[in-house]
């Protein structure tokens, strides 16, 4: 390695010139945009569910949870109340 060559600045993004682009990251810039989008939409659904489900048990159950808890309270309130 020279002492230019450490120096140097790589070259940004919208610098390089399509072949320049195509051989550094083997696919056209259209193409990148596009797995990059899909990529970026699918790590926030993930974080998304994972921040629900991790944080959330009363969520992670859906509705059934809510469900099953709502007959508990209604049941202790009908024992209590002698019906």
């Amino acid at each position: 390695m020279t002492a230019t060559s450490a120096t140097a600045a790589p070259k940004r993004l919208r610098d390089l010139s399509d072949e320049q682009f195509r051989e550094r990251y083997g696919a056209d810039r259209f193409t990148a945009s596009v797995l990059s989008s899909r990529f970026r939409y699918i790590i926030k659904h993930m974080c998304a569910h994972l921040m629900t489900n991790a944080f959330s048990p009363v969520l992670r159950g859906g509705t059934t949870s809510l469900r099953r808890s709502h007959r508990t309270r209604r049941a202790g309130c009908d024992a209590r109340s002698g019906r």
